[in-house]
């Protein structure tokens, strides 16, 4: 794997234009960069002419870090961006590092798809232990809606991510956690299954067990949860998985 020197997004190969930030790999045209460290200085440049210039310029990485590190600029001064730059240091934080030093970025993160698609391409998804790496955070009202920083749900459940707080929406929200996967519906109800025989246990953050038994017995549309923090555990032929799922009841 080769890390996008922009972004750090692990590719298979350097591609044309990194899929997350659009870097190119490449240098920018030194006339482009010209034109834009000559504006910069002071001089004339038409608006047409800088418009091109710098939309060649900034996909050159080395370039736009010089301008934003040595001239002291903001070049990319929105949430996105700042994520970007940030988002390989930020992979490593702990939680309550990342509350105490990057609250900003965690709470951009918790509502931009991409942006925490591009976290977890830089974390692994479980830890050593089969735990999962971060808790799944979902609020039940009139629609399902993610909020946390987990593993992101299917593309089809980003609509209800993005949906407005009185837009009503249906639709269930899926996670692929390989080798297990996780859906969230109204109800609030969860369904859990895999790709082969296992069985799972739901326990209360209190220890009190509310399911045991094969994931076959699960019910179809999936098990009525009560709001509340719950752990499952799915045990497979390759071993056990573990996830904690914080349900809240209402659209907040």
């Amino acid at each position: 794997m080769t890390p996008c020197p922009r972004c750090a997004t692990p590719l298979d190969r350097l591609p044309e234009r990194c899929p997350v930030c659009g870097d190119t790999g490449r240098a920018a045209d030194p006339a482009a960069r010209g034109l834009v460290a000559a504006y910069l200085a002071g001089a004339t440049v038409g608006e047409a002419e800088l418009r091109s210039a710098w939309g060649a310029a900034r996909d050159d990485a080395a370039f736009a870090a010089h301008l934003r590190d040595e001239l002291g600029l903001d070049l990319d001064d929105n949430p996105c961006a700042a994520f970007r730059d940030n988002a390989a240091a930020f992979a490593e934080l702990s939680p309550p590092a990342r509350d105490r030093e990057a609250s900003d970025l965690a709470e951009h993160a918790r509502d931009c798809p991409a942006c925490r698609q591009l976290l977890w391409q830089l974390r692994p998804l479980w830890d050593a232990d089969g735990t999962l790496a971060e808790p799944i955070r979902v609020a039940v009202g009139a629609a399902v809606r993610d909020r946390g920083l987990g593993p992101p749900a299917e593309a089809v459940a980003f609509a209800a991510l993005r949906a407005g707080p009185d837009d009503a929406n249906p639709v269930p929200l899926e996670w692929r956690l390989d080798p297990v996967r996780v859906r969230v519906s109204l109800g609030p109800r969860v369904a859990v299954w895999a790709d082969e025989p296992g069985s799972a246990e739901f326990v209360s953050v209190d220890g009190a067990s509310y399911f045991a038994g094969e994931l076959d017995d699960l019910p179809p549309d999936g098990l009525p949860l009560p709001p509340g923090r719950w752990m499952c555990e799915v045990r497979l032929a390759a071993g056990a998985y573990r996830f904690e799922l914080d349900l809240t009841e209402g659209d907040a």
